[in-house]
């Protein structure tokens, strides 16, 4: 029986909402927007008002209340690609009226886009890794003349042996803008992946809203996938025009991330008024 009483929203920190108990008008909070309040920070200090303030004025929250639903989000700040795409196709039994995916930055993205691959990548003894991030904290290693372990070199072995991806050596050290391309095929890959196991899925049962992602390379790839482009809902800027690249369209905002309307927070997320807008967008999609 087909019961279309939630929306399932998939995304990161920017998705979930982080830093928006900053906006709640009580005496602690209004505090907190002069102390140094990223997630680290903000973690320990969450309140029940500010609880639900966050979900309850995060777009995922506004979109849900106006049709009358029940938000299903990650239950936890942060992600990646394959835990957010899971936990959409999770809930699809539940035959939600819409799901909403906001990417992520693609340095968040396992090798393999499945989490039952066998290969012995993703199916080790060391268990698996986002490559790009392991890719960079080897990187560190060697600034700070740390040995590599056997299971960096595992992994490094691995990826040079079936990827071409390069053994880290000095000439990447001074240039990680160029570990970022080294992976690129990688992602276009995965993109492929996620378009046939999942997002082929959710087209099947129900609408789906797909939101840029607010970095700037991952942007680029995909505005140039045929398919993601397609199904990427342009966002209303404050200027009145729509952007379907998430840099063109925060920047048309009194204050493009809550540290500049709060600076010493520090804190690189959405404004309320930023949720506001993604959800009025999303809003007019779904009723037209």
């Amino acid at each position: 029986m087909e019961n279309k009483n939630i929306m399932v929203f998939g995304g990161d920190s920017f998705t979930w909402g982080e830093g928006l108990e900053l906006y709640l008008d009580t005496p602690f909070w209004v505090n907190e927007r002069h102390n140094l309040n990223g997630w680290n920070e903000l973690e320990s200090k969450q309140t029940l008002d500010g609880i639900i303030f966050r979900e309850s004025n995060r777009f995922a929250g506004i979109v849900s209340s106006k049709f009358n639903c029940n938000q299903i989000t990650l239950d936890y700040n942060g992600g990646g690609f394959n835990e957010s795409a899971k936990l959409i196709t999770d809930n699809l039994d539940k035959n939600p009226k819409a799901v909403v995916y906001q990417f992520t930055i693609f340095d968040r993205m396992l090798l393999h886009y499945d989490d039952d691959c066998p290969c012995e990548f993703c199916k080790n003894k060391y268990g698996n890794i986002r490559p790009i991030m392991f890719y960079l904290e080897c990187m560190n290693k060697q600034l700070e003349n740390i040995p590599l372990s056997e299971r960096d070199m595992f992994f490094l072995n691995w990826l040079e042996k079936n990827e071409n991806i390069p053994i880290i050596g000095t000439q990447h050290i001074i240039n990680i803008e160029h570990i970022y391309h080294l992976f690129i095929e990688m992602f276009k890959r995965n993109l492929d992946v996620f378009i046939d196991k999942y997002l082929k899925k959710w087209l099947e049962t129900t609408n789906v809203y797909l939101i840029d992602s607010w970095d700037g390379l991952t942007s680029e790839i995909l505005a140039s996938h045929p398919t993601i482009e397609k199904y990427i809902i342009p966002l209303k800027g404050y200027d009145g025009k729509y952007y379907k690249k998430w840099k063109e369209w925060e920047n048309t905002f009194p204050y493009s991330r809550i540290q500049y309307e709060f600076p010493n927070t520090e804190n690189g997320h959405p404004t309320l008024l930023q949720h506001q807008y993604i959800a009025d967008s999303i809003i007019q999609y779904m009723e037209n």
